[in-house]
């Protein structure tokens, strides 16, 4: 028995179609304004909205190299504003201007990308989980290139023979799975003074999910100044008090966070504080 083949031609994208709708995508999410194709200034090799997308698409390479996917980066966009004057051919040179304006074009893009995030998961139904608009929030070290440069840069975790590194912490939205903030410093970074800076960033409803190593007092008073819920896993270190009295009403599962130093008692014969002032109230927590 033979089998029958079909003779019609498969549709194939072309590289000018496929370029051609990348940009629309792109176009799509970026800000309208403030990202400017055409610049006055003649020297300049990258204008901002090339430069952005250059960006954007280099993420999406698994070059091992930065230089590589440059290279096929630069490519893409070249296609995909095929009329319009050619970028800087230098890695080096990119990466020089898109250091200069990173912080003006993150201040653009950010808001614009969180607008989105929340207006498609919106329309699918994926802005909550089982109720809750739930955030994850997780520190990171990275290893960078081992180099004078990098270890005056970022300096090292004091751990022999490592290398310098640098500290994500980044907090994503759980139902989409998208970044919404992060922060990045030296090695001896704080994921927990991160979050603090990011807590003005989080939706009003948010709740936020996170390890061990964000338990810190000031951290849960903060979010729970702002109302935002939070579930946090707590280690051995963090002592949790029962039976305290204070909450009006007080059940089986309600502790209290109280540091010593939050009850005024510091030194090291931890003696009742003399000034109430030093006194902070205890956090009701379940």
């Amino acid at each position: 028995m033979s089998r029958r083949t079909s003779t019609r031609p498969r549709a194939v994208s072309s590289p000018s179609s496929y370029s051609s709708d990348l940009r629309e995508a792109i176009r799509q999410f970026l800000p309208r304004s403030g990202l400017a194709l055409v610049v006055n200034d003649q020297k300049l090799r990258w204008v901002p909205r090339m430069l952005v997308t250059c960006a954007i698409v280099m993420t999406w390479d698994l070059a091992d190299l930065l230089s590589d996917a440059f290279e096929r980066a630069r490519g893409v966009v070249v296609k995909m504003y095929c009329s319009r004057r050619r970028p800087g051919e230098s890695y080096a040179g990119f990466m020089a201007t898109l250091a200069h304006q990173t912080s003006r074009h993150l201040a653009l893009l950010v808001p614009t990308l969180r607008r989105h995030v929340r207006a498609l998961a919106e329309s699918c139904d994926r802005w909550r989980v089982d109720g809750w608009c739930a955030f994850g929030v997780d520190g990171l070290r990275i290893e960078c290139p081992m180099s004078a440069a990098n270890e005056a840069a970022f300096g090292t975790a004091g751990k022999s023979k490592t290398g310098p590194q640098q500290f994500l912490t980044t907090i994503f939205h759980v139902a989409s799975g998208l970044i919404w903030d992060f922060r990045r410093d030296g090695a001896r970074a704080s994921e927990r003074a991160h979050l603090l800076e990011m807590l003005e960033e989080l939706p009003p409803e948010a709740m936020l999910l996170a390890d061990a190593g964000f338990s810190g007092y000031d951290l849960l008073k903060g979010l729970i100044d702002r109302g935002n819920s939070f579930l946090i896993r707590v280690g051995s270190n963090v002592k949790l008090i029962r039976k305290l009295g204070y909450h009006v009403r007080e059940g089986k599962q309600t502790v209290y966070l109280w540091p010593m130093d939050k009850q005024g008692r510091c030194g090291h014969k931890r003696a009742m504080p003399r000034n109430l002032k030093a006194v902070k109230l205890p956090l009701v927590l379940r």
